[in-house]
């Protein structure tokens, strides 16, 4: 065989190793597009069971190839986003989720019903504005901002004839569902408070507002207020993502 020919040989064997790497890297995505989208229809389904409505859910599954992770059925992980999550008590700004030790079986990307899938970790948190926050603990007029446990709030206070405009802080804290406002000093720009006012106050914050149930029974684990937002920490662990 001549030189020439030689190399003819060699270019389109190349050509079409290169074909068949974009042909297994185009497969590879679409399977990896199919088993993100099972897996963010069985998030949304179990958030509905909890009453929480998402304006959109999607999710992302990591490592590649994703062809090897499907014939082991076991997965790097992956993350979960929830936008604009309406439920009776408040709207959630944002719900994101990342899972460890993801298993989901392979026939699931060739039609069959959802079934066997798991984390064995599930870390994730919701974002609320602190305006909504405010709203839901009832006190009108109620502006709340800070960082970290700590908050600065203003409203207006009128009670038996005292009317002014009130401002304190509070500590932040997470106890159970329910986020608590812990008051510490209070001004009204010099003049005095009464205490029975300052009683009134302190009862209607200290109730605080209660965070929803968040999918797959994750149980709260902390609280941070980051400037406009507060945002609530979850965890779960060995979870069955297939309600």
């Amino acid at each position: 065989m001549s030189r020439k020919r030689r190399a003819g040989c060699l270019g389109v064997l190349i050509a079409l190793l290169v074909l068949l790497l974009i042909a297994l890297g185009v497969v590879d995505r679409v399977a990896a597009g199919i088993a993100e989208q099972r897996l963010a229809e069985e998030v949304e389904k179990a958030a509905r069971a909890e009453s929480a409505i998402p304006a959109g859910t999607t999710a992302d599954i990591t490592g590649y190839p994703f062809l090897t992770q499907v014939w082991s059925g076991e997965y790097d992980g992956g993350r979960i986003e929830m936008e604009s999550v309406r439920t009776e008590q408040l709207t959630i700004a944002n719900v994101d989720i990342t899972v460890n030790g993801l298993t989901i079986p392979r026939d699931i990307l060739f039609g069959a019903e959802p079934h066997d899938i798991t984390a064995s970790t599930m870390r994730g948190g919701a974002t609320v504005s602190l305006k909504e926050l405010a709203t839901r603990i009832g006190f009108p007029g109620l502006k709340i901002n800070g960082a970290g446990n700590r908050v600065r709030f203003a409203a207006p206070l009128s009670f038996a004839g005292f009317t002014a405009q009130i401002e304190g802080d509070a500590a932040v804290r997470l106890d159970g569902d329910r986020v608590w406002l812990d008051i510490g000093e209070v001004s009204a720009g010099g003049v005095r408070v009464p205490d029975q006012a300052l009683d009134v106050l302190r009862r209607q914050l200290a109730a605080g507002a209660r965070i929803p149930p968040l999918p797959y029974d994750l149980r709260l684990t902390g609280i941070r207020v980051e400037g406009s937002t507060v945002r609530v920490t979850a965890a779960g662990d060995n979870v069955s993502l297939v309600r």
